[in-house]
């Protein structure tokens, strides 16, 4: 005992003077960064940072795992702008170098008008000839904009309404707000667009549980909070 306390400070002491627990961080966000394309999606970039004194690294308690995604493919086909994980309370098993557990998570997503489009383009309807189909976001409401072929001729539509979330994993546009000009307020074209818009924050797909706490519009862009189980991110494997 005495002789593992011993080497604890002398540790301890090397850290402080050199920076030491690095390499054990740094294998830690190695082996998550390795993993992230495999369990999110493919990214143009995966940014992963332990922030954590010495003394609880060397004990495997880590206070802070940050996780930062660019330009992150969902598996549903969505570009996500930017994902932000926020891990605490994370334990890891310093004789296994398992992960024991997280205490709490928290995500922030972000899309971007560009990326919603791009998601949305291709999109066709049986019987139904719609194009240039465009989103855009402005304060707390988002607009649906195109064209519906009727006798070759494009007759111009417009949906717009605040989105609400319909469950932990989903969003939808809120039926009872929208403004429509341009189509019928009931109709298998308005059920068809309200279906592709709320499958754009459809997370229950996603490779771990999320549940939506909030989300927001603001001019150009979607955003969306909650918590998150990210234990799938790490199998049985060793960290380091």
């Amino acid at each position: 005992m005495q002789k593992r306390l011993l080497l604890v400070c002398i540790l301890l002491m090397f850290v402080g003077s050199s920076g030491c627990t690095r390499p054990i961080n740094r294998a830690a966000e190695r082996r998550i960064r390795d993993v992230l394309p495999t369990v999110i999606g493919l990214s143009k970039r995966y940014d992963v940072h332990v922030d954590n004194p010495p003394e609880r690294t060397i004990a495997g308690k880590l206070a802070a795992v940050t996780i930062t995604g660019e330009d992150v493919h969902f598996k549903n086909g969505l570009i996500v702008d930017n994902l932000n994980l926020v891990l605490s309370g994370v334990e890891v098993d310093t004789g296994t170098k398992r992960l024991k557990k997280i205490r709490r998570t928290e995500f922030t997503i972000s899309v971007s008008e560009p990326n919603v489009n791009e998601y949305l383009v291709d999109e066709v309807m049986d019987g139904e000839t719609l194009r240039n189909i465009r989103v855009k976001f402005y304060d707390n409401v988002v607009t649906i904009s195109g064209q519906r072929v009727v006798l070759g001729i494009g007759v111009p539509f417009e949906i717009t309404g605040p989105l609400k979330i319909a469950g932990p994993t989903l969003l939808e546009l809120d039926a009872s707000r929208l403004k429509i000009i341009g189509l019928p307020f009931k109709g298998k074209i308005l059920d068809f667009l309200k279906h592709r818009m709320d499958t754009v924050a459809d997370l229950s797909g996603f490779a771990f549980p999320m549940l939506l706490a909030e989300v927001r519009i603001t001019p150009g862009r979607l955003i969306l909070t909650g918590t998150a189980n990210p234990m799938p991110l790490l199998d049985t494997r060793p960290l380091w």
